[in-house]
């Protein structure tokens, strides 16, 4: 049985792609205070979280960014053999915007499948959260 490389999910939200992304890279603060980087390429990248009283630790580089458009990073935990790529789109949808996350390189990792399930769940929450601070917060 193949192992699983790439997860994708998507959300629409209820606002301007704009107000999307500058809620994704300016105020990730309020919505994923566990989550730090600057939206630059080559700024460093950590996420930091406590799951049943232990900490972990995910750390990376954001490898390109496109303005208002585009976010890519790899990253890693100490356990992985070598780091995923995380591509993040926002793409205006109608009087809303499209947010596009695909995650990939789980295929090379030895706990790949089930870090794709966790993964998968994990972007799922992330990104209604997101959903969910933007169409409340007006833009500007």
């Amino acid at each position: 049985m193949p192992s699983v490389d790439v997860i994708r999910t998507e959300v629409l939200l209820e606002c301007s792609a704009d107000h999307a992304w500058s809620v994704f890279v300016h105020e990730k603060g309020q919505w994923w205070p566990e989550m730090d980087f600057w939206p630059v390429a080559g700024s460093l990248l950590t996420e930091h979280w406590e799951l049943d009283g232990v900490m972990f630790q995910a750390r990376g580089v954001v490898e390109d960014v496109v303005d208002g458009r585009r976010l890519v990073f790899s990253w890693r935990e100490d356990d992985w053999e070598r780091p995923t790529l995380v591509e993040i789109a926002f793409e205006s949808a109608g009087n809303g915007a499209l947010v596009r996350l695909s995650e990939s390189g789980f295929a090379g990792l030895s706990d790949g499948e089930s870090l794709a399930a966790d993964h998968s769940a994990g972007w799922i929450y992330h990104l209604q959260t997101l959903k969910d601070y933007a169409e409340r917060t007006p833009p500007g």
